[in-house]
């Protein structure tokens, strides 16, 4: 059948905590990688579907209670973790937006500077 439910969620656990370790390393949004963000939204696909063909011999599992109970800390520290991630970016898409504007304004200028001579 493959990988045990509650041996999935651990694996998908470990690999949240992972991902909000290195996360609180990074200094600004610039140093996200789409990969990174791609391989975390994969994880939650597995841990998902996992959660949703828990064998019947498995799901009284006391292993499989703890393991979800500690999957879904996980997940809410991930949500709050992701959360401000996504305010950072709405930040930075503010200040480029500004920074584009700007620049526009520059080259507006320097158009008609060059018309009036």
């Amino acid at each position: 059948m493959g990988e045990r439910a509650a041996d999935t969620l651990r694996n998908s656990r470990r690999s949240y905590e992972q991902w909000l370790a290195a996360i609180k390393q990074v200094p600004n949004t610039n140093a996200l990688r789409a990969e990174a963000i791609q391989e975390l939204s994969s994880t939650l696909q597995k841990a998902e579907k996992a959660l949703q063909e828990i064998s019947s011999a498995e799901k009284n599992s006391a292993e499989l209670k703890e393991e979800i109970a500690a999957y879904l800390e996980s997940v809410r520290e991930l949500q709050k973790s992701l959360e401000h991630v996504s305010i950072r970016l709405q930040i930075r898409r503010l200040q480029m937006k500004g920074a584009k504007s700007h620049l526009q304004a520059v080259q507006g200028w320097a158009e008609l500077t060059k018309k009036l001579r």
